[in-house]
């Protein structure tokens, strides 16, 4: 395939993704009112791994290709740019109470990406390169971590209070066929989406953590963006801050299932410099980002002492020149 028909694939799969990503929104809203489940456990749950499918799918066909810094660039730049995101979208379409209006339990979602982030971090950066038949110990830690981390966050937020939610009068049933539909979509749109990148690596000469952290992570992101800013829209900012969060979690579960693709050991094994990089600086920023949640104020546009919109994109933009540089 040519450069331009490389790009087109590319393009013509993200525009696929976002429209399918806006119905994802509506149909959460109905389900967390519905079902009684709420907000921050579907939009961890739920719609976390509806708008992660794309991260799943991207870093699964990149590590079957043997690609393996694709996939880990892939999972980690999406952590890095979902939290700028984040911010942005908080600051452009949540309100200035917006902090004081989430749930207290969103800093467990947080918490919850954080820890599954370190430790996917801490085991690239050992180069734990051991697999037992099919899957290795790594991806077994992080897929327990998973388990145990949804039926804590399930106990944490059983007992908040849900505020009032428009449903337009959907009935369930509306709400399930439109995320199972809209789900498929995202998920058959995402293999082509992956190969298309790997093309344009190929062809253009870019390595392919940058690849992956920069355009890969950027439209794999999208229906994350897509669904938080139509929750925002739609005066749920619980369902949008727990989405992005508990997509940043399960994206680390996607590496995970990803490592069952690789055929050469051990994903967390192969992963170069510049996959640890991005990830760290999806650490970082994701902490900044929790503490902000902790502070319960209105984001600053820029300040030295406390998490500002400027800061956020500063740090996410720096972690893209340093695994430029490295990968």
């Amino acid at each position: 395939m040519d450069l331009a028909g490389a790009l087109s694939l590319f393009f013509g799969t993200a525009i696929v993704v976002v429209v399918a990503a806006r119905f994802l929104a509506a149909s959460g809203v109905v389900i967390a009112f519905r079902t009684g489940w709420g907000q921050v456990w579907v939009g961890t749950l739920l719609l976390a791994g509806a708008t992660s499918l794309p991260e799943l799918v991207a870093a699964s066909t990149a590590a079957f290709l043997g690609k393996t810094d694709l996939a880990g660039g892939n999972i980690f730049g999406s952590n890095m740019l979902n939290v700028t995101i984040l911010a942005l979208a908080l600051v452009f379409f949540g309100g200035k109470q917006v902090f004081q209006r989430v749930l207290p339990q969103q800093t467990w979602v947080a918490a919850f990406g954080i820890v599954l982030t370190v430790t996917a971090v801490v085991l690239a950066a050992i180069q734990l390169d051991v697999r037992w038949l099919v899957i290795s110990p790594a991806s077994l830690i992080i897929i327990a971590l998973y388990i145990w981390g949804s039926r804590l966050l399930f106990k944490k937020s059983s007992n908040a209070v849900q505020p009032e939610i428009a449903t337009n009068s959907r009935s369930l049933r509306w709400g399930w066929t439109v995320f199972a539909l809209s789900s498929g979509a995202i998920f058959a749109a995402s293999v082509f989406l992956t190969t298309s990148a790997a093309d344009i690596s190929d062809i253009v000469g870019i390595s392919e953590s940058f690849i992956g952290v920069l355009a890969v992570a950027f439209v794999t992101s999208l229906p994350e963006v897509s669904t938080s800013v139509a929750a925002l829209r739609m005066g749920t900012p619980d369902l949008a801050v727990s989405n992005l969060y508990g997509s940043n979690a399960f994206n680390i579960v996607a590496l995970a299932v990803a490592d069952l693709f690789f055929t050469g050991g051990s994903l967390f094994g192969n992963l170069g410099n510049g996959a640890v990089v991005a990830g760290l600086f999806a650490i970082l920023l994701m902490v900044l980002g929790t503490l902000q949640l902790l502070l319960r104020r209105p984001l600053k546009p820029f300040s030295v002492t406390e998490p500002s919109v400027l800061g956020i994109v500063a740090i996410y933009a720096i972690g893209l020149v340093l695994v430029y540089r490295i990968g």
